[in-house]
């Protein structure tokens, strides 16, 4: 964004809608300016729009991810992680309703049943797969 612009505006230009940061201790003293080329330029905010971040986003989580690539593992697992998440959530939920039709009247639907313990069993595959695919595994 330029000076002037709005964050509609960059929504507008098919830039990623960020919040500002809020400053935790007053402004920020320090800042940089990074020059490109045109095809560093469009390598930079393709990753920045892959992450769903603006360009000094991406790098900030570059920076603290210790590279640009770690960056984006980081953010691929992130995603998945929540995914998985939002999978437990919903087999809990369906458990619940199983034990709550057993604690009221004594009955249960079976396939209901079976489907909440299929997805619970996916789940944690999927859960293993990450954690799996994590850096670092297999170093004790």
């Amino acid at each position: 964004m330029t000076v002037g612009e709005s964050s509609s505006d960059a929504g507008a230009k098919g830039l990623p809608r960020t919040r500002r940061k809020r400053n935790q201790h007053g402004a920020r003293e320090h800042r940089t300016v990074i020059r490109h080329t045109d095809e560093e330029w469009a390598r930079v905010t393709a990753m920045a729009a892959h992450l769903g971040v603006s360009v000094p986003g991406f790098y900030e989580r570059a920076a603290f991810a210790g590279s640009a690539q770690a960056a984006v593992e980081l953010s691929i697992i992130h995603d998945e992680l929540f995914g998985v998440r939002r999978l437990l959530s919903n087999a809990a939920n369906n458990l619940n309703q199983v034990a709550r039709s057993l604690n009221t009247d004594g009955t249960y639907e079976p396939a209901q049943l079976d489907g909440s313990l299929r997805l619970f069993g996916s789940t944690i595959a999927r859960l293993n797969d990450v954690l799996d695919s994590l850096p670092g595994q297999g170093i004790e």
